[in-house]
């Protein structure tokens, strides 16, 4: 299922979807603080509960500081060599990280044709 799109919501709505995203659940909260406190709950449960349940045994601390690494350096050239050194892991495993977020659609990969590699968004 898609998020609420701005066409949905109405332009007059653009702030409260940019600032508590697309979620109905968040978007609809009584408060911002409610906002936040939803969204933070919800990426507890996906990473302590839902990820797991899939499969992958990464630790929900590990796998939180890792996206928080990659939001910090979204939009520009990804260096896997210092999320690693950061994370305190190997290349490869990084490489699996990043593939596990974009297969749950978390983490988008674009492929800019640099020799660098890629760029997340």
């Amino acid at each position: 299922m898609r998020p609420l799109q701005l066409t949905e919501v109405g332009a007059d709505q653009l702030n409260a979807l940019w600032l508590r995203g697309g979620f109905p659940d968040s978007f609809s909260a009584a408060s911002d603080q409610a906002s936040m406190d939803w969204r933070l709950d919800f990426l507890r449960t996906y990473l302590e509960r839902d990820i797991p349940a899939l499969g992958p045994r990464i630790p929900a601390a590990t796998l939180r500081r890792f996206w928080t690494m990659l939001a910090h350096v979204q939009g520009g050239l990804l260096n896997a060599a210092a999320l690693a050194e950061g994370l305190g892991v190997s290349g490869q495993t990084i490489g699996r990280h990043i593939d596990l977020l974009v297969d749950l659609m978390l983490v988008r990969r674009s492929h800019n044709h640099s020799p660098q590699g890629y760029a997340c968004r």
